[in-house]
């Protein structure tokens, strides 16, 4: 089984992307950041977010929605009462405004798999808000066991050919993810150190 996700509710989904999956007959989750939707400024990267009509129509046309927080922070800068708020106020304004119980959550930013206090306590806040599952950004495949609340993904980027994204959907890239931990272990080594 595959799930397709997109993060940041951007406006190229609605005009880009969407088109092309209803064309092909597949379906997706799009992660919202709802401080920004339906925000004239630029947002993230400084590109255009959907607006509320657009999150409507997609919804009834079977797009799903999740969470991506509130204003799109960092975690790791957010005490545990911000997290819970970011968490369960996000889920709320989309719930409002689409109808439909929201149970899926997209972590913003790097996944700090390294901070095992912090991974605890978002756990907890999806929890005590209803979510059922979490994504992050870990690359590789999802495994028997593998915590719900930080299920890891694969991005796919324009440059895949077939091979490649064949080799991601089969496990393949899977070995990717530990490059990926010793560059944000020695990331986090780096800032510390020199400050």
């Amino acid at each position: 089984a595959v799930v397709i996700t997109f993060d940041d509710g951007f406006r190229d989904f609605y005009t880009k992307a969407y088109p092309i999956l209803d064309r092909f007959g597949f379906k997706a989750t799009v992660f919202l950041p709802t401080g920004r939707i339906g925000k004239k400024e630029p947002g993230i990267r400084g590109k255009a977010h959907l607006d509320w009509n657009e999150v409507r129509e997609l919804h009834s046309r079977g797009i799903r929605f999740g969470s991506h927080t509130v204003n799109h922070l960092p975690l790791e800068d957010l005490e545990e009462g911000m997290i819970d708020f970011e968490v369960r106020s996000s889920k709320e304004m989309i719930e409002d405004k689409i109808g439909e119980e929201v149970t899926s959550f997209s972590c913003p930013y790097r996944f700090p798999e390294s901070n095992g206090t912090l991974i605890d306590s978002l756990r907890n806040s999806l929890r005590r808000a209803g979510y059922q599952t979490g994504v992050s950004t870990k690359i590789g495949t999802v495994g028997i066991g593998e915590d719900r609340f930080s299920l890891s993904r694969l991005p796919v980027s324009t440059g895949d050919g077939p091979e490649i994204f064949r080799a991601k959907l089969e496990g393949a890239y899977d070995w990717v993810h530990s490059l990926q931990r010793r560059y944000k272990a020695f990331r986090k080594w780096f800032s510390q150190s020199h400050v």
